[in-house]
């Protein structure tokens, strides 16, 4: 078994190789909810054993919405994507 990792940012090219290469990756995908046992083995490890059962749903939002934001306080925009949003009536607040 081999991880795969796809990181781009497409814009108004390359969405065709790219959906082919995702649709052959899912296509090859090793099936792990498919059998009973690998099901129940999952859904125990989350419930009882990963960090996931440790925090409440509003505790995971939170954790979710803070990592949102610290990583979008780091992310600069470039001016053609300012021009799209403008264009697109977008207002910027500072948040």
């Amino acid at each position: 078994m081999e991880q795969n990792e796809f990181n781009v940012e497409i814009g108004d090219y390359g969405t065709d190789e790219a959906e082919a290469y995702i649709d052959a990756l899912w296509d090859n995908a090793v099936k792990i909810t498919e059998h009973p046992e690998r099901w129940k083995y999952l859904l125990d490890l989350m419930h009882h054993r990963s960090q996931a059962a440790l925090d409440t749903p509003f505790e995971a939002y939170c954790l979710i919405l803070k990592t949102y934001i610290d990583l979008m306080e780091q992310k600069t925009l470039k001016p053609h994507d300012l021009r799209l949003l403008e264009k697109g009536d977008y207002t910027a607040y500072q948040y």
